[in-house]
């Protein structure tokens, strides 16, 4: 499969990964680390399955893991915004309706600007940031995680799923075909041992 061809399957399969990534949280079933560790597997998959042949340059496919692992993470993170934003318009709706859909989105850009200085995508990652989440673990101690702490959380998520996916590439297979033959004086040896 050409360069081009590779790079379209990385790009919609990554679609695909992002919004997977996302159903574990959606049904609060998400682990931390693992679920991003699972993204960057997949999409390292992905593109070891787009180079059956392992024929491309391993740089390019890097790029690619590269790529697909932004593609994933910015998928999963424009699903949350979404679902975010339809249900604060659904609740405000629920108390004031009113209100038009067009009224309540720009009463939500308004409150943002004045909490956060900021509207949109940007807003939404402060108040996910301010909001913070909670680690459990099997004891019953817990950790909030909330601010700066939740930017370097989310960035070593990342990290996590960019370096799974780039491994994963690199630990390529070559396939059966690639391998060396034995000779016929090799196997006419085995045949009398």
């Amino acid at each position: 499969m050409d360069g081009l061809r590779q790079l379209i399957l990385v790009l919609l399969g990554s679609l695909a990964i992002g919004v997977l990534w996302y159903l574990p949280a959606h049904f609060d079933m998400y682990f931390l680390i693992v679920i991003p560790a699972i993204a960057g597997m997949l999409v390292g998959a992905l593109i070891n399955l787009s180079d059956a042949k392992a024929t491309a340059p391993a740089l390019m496919l890097v790029g690619f893991a590269i790529i697909g692992t932004l593609v994933a993470t910015a998928t999963f993170w424009g699903v949350q915004y979404v679902m975010y934003q339809n249900a604060t318009i659904d609740y405000i709706q629920s108390e004031y309706p009113e209100a038009t859909r067009e009224d309540i989105i720009a009463f939500i850009d308004e409150a943002h600007m004045d909490l956060y200085g900021t509207t949109g995508f940007m807003a939404f990652l402060a108040d996910s940031a301010e909001m913070g989440f909670t680690i459990q673990r099997r004891s019953s101690s817990t950790a909030d995680v909330q601010g700066t702490t939740a930017y370097l959380y989310w960035g070593l998520e990342i990290l996590v799923a960019l370096g799974v996916a780039i491994s994963t590439v690199l630990k390529r297979k070559k396939p059966v075909s690639n391998l060396s033959v034995p000779d016929a004086e090799f196997m006419e040896k085995l045949k009398n041992s």
